[in-house]
């Protein structure tokens, strides 16, 4: 009854378009059987680094990829701080990739 409802609510305010109103009602059925799975937190985070004004988590729920977490705390200046060394490796790594990868692929594509 519920959903008769909310797809109706949903078509009256899309375009008599018959390939729209088939995708928006595949996706609110499926959106309506397949709930997101909620995982209890603790079991995926562990504490990669700590510093006097933050800590580092990374969290890793079943079937994704590693998310890093900061919790900061402190001015601006001390959150600044905590950030950079916190991810310092992270940043290092990013930094040479990017460089690797995008900097010296433009340049070299450059005509001289």
């Amino acid at each position: 009854f519920w959903l008769k409802q909310f797809l109706s609510s949903c078509f009256a305010q899309v375009p008599q378009v018959p390939v729209m109103r088939c995708v928006l009602a595949s996706l609110s059925i499926a959106a309506a059987l397949e709930p997101v799975p909620i995982h209890p937190a603790s079991q995926y985070v562990k504490t990669v680094a700590t510093h006097p004004n933050g800590v580092l988590q990374m969290v890793k729920a079943p079937d994704t990829q590693p998310l890093p977490v900061l919790h900061l705390k402190g001015t601006a200046a001390q959150r600044g701080e905590a950030a950079g060394v916190l991810m310092a490796e992270t940043i290092a790594t990013f930094a040479d990739k990017v460089f690797d990868d995008y900097v010296v692929a433009l340049v070299q594509s450059v005509d001289l």
